[in-house]
């Protein structure tokens, strides 16, 4: 499985917010706790096989 999928989004944050200073707010926290779930949602469903895989 590949990490940078899961360390990309937190990493843009906090250098925007490093050297850019950017403001972390309220939506940027659940943006990036949004694309994390959803990475981790296409990860699971990638990784079971599907019904008909299953049957061959």
């Amino acid at each position: 499985m590949s990490t940078h999928s899961y360390v990309n989004p937190p990493v843009a944050v906090l250098l925007g917010w490093a050297l850019a200073h950017e403001t972390i707010t309220w939506r940027t926290a659940l943006g990036t706790v949004v694309i994390l779930v959803s990475v981790a949602l296409v990860n699971v469903r990638r990784s079971r096989p599907t019904k008909a895989a299953a049957r061959g």
